[in-house]
């Protein structure tokens, strides 16, 4: 299994309500594993830390509260940040954590719209070297930043009106992605959804 495979670089992207959450975490009542879980389970990481601006999301009531990295030893944490003090707290988690999940929720929130040189480019580029698989969640192509597709190995297409032709210079694949996308639309299912791999 080559590395972008264990610790893949992904992008979750689709509207309010369409399951990405779900898709990500889990949800035993309806049987759904989760993306997270099972990448946990298969590359015996140590656990997860979900990074996220809103301590009440219903989704991880259930998950111990943390500010700071530091706290974080094994299990899953939701990492409560806010846009003054996010940049240091990734490149601590960049600089010390290691074979843990990393999920940016609602991921608009927290990256700003040009990452080059920022702790978020630092932590996508050593992904593989600090074996962190890392997700991050979107409501639209345009919310992801000018460039972020060029570093990512997988988007999850959920339901999502906007269509990738505003993204079309920063995706290599884009024909395929279109393809995807537009299958994804079609299908009646609210919750459908499809992968596509865009990385090297």
């Amino acid at each position: 299994m080559r590395e972008s495979e264990k610790y893949p670089v992904k992008v979750f992207l689709g509207g309010r309500d369409c399951g990405k959450t779900t898709f990500a975490v889990g949800d035993n009542k309806i049987g759904v594993v989760g993306d997270v879980p099972a990448k946990v389970k298969e590359q015996n990481l140590k656990g997860v830390i979900v990074i996220d601006t809103m301590r009440e999301r219903t989704t991880y009531a259930q998950v111990k509260k943390i500010e700071h990295p530091q706290q974080y030893k094994s299990g899953a944490v939701h990492l409560i940040v806010n846009t003054k003090n996010c940049d240091e707290l990734v490149q601590w988690i960049c600089d010390n954590v290691r074979d843990t999940y990393i999920l940016f929720e609602d991921a608009v929130k927290i990256i700003p719209q040009s990452i080059r040189g920022t702790a978020y480019d630092a932590i996508i580029v050593d992904s593989k070297n600090i074996h962190c698989p890392i997700t991050f969640i979107y409501h639209t192509w345009m919310d992801v930043p000018k460039g972020f597709y060029s570093k990512v190995d997988v988007i999850e297409i959920f339901k999502v009106r906007q269509h990738p032709v505003r993204r079309k210079e920063d995706i290599s694949n884009y024909e395929e992605v279109v393809e995807v996308y537009e299958r994804v639309l079609k299908n009646e299912n609210p919750f459908y959804h499809e992968s596509v791999n865009i990385g090297a």
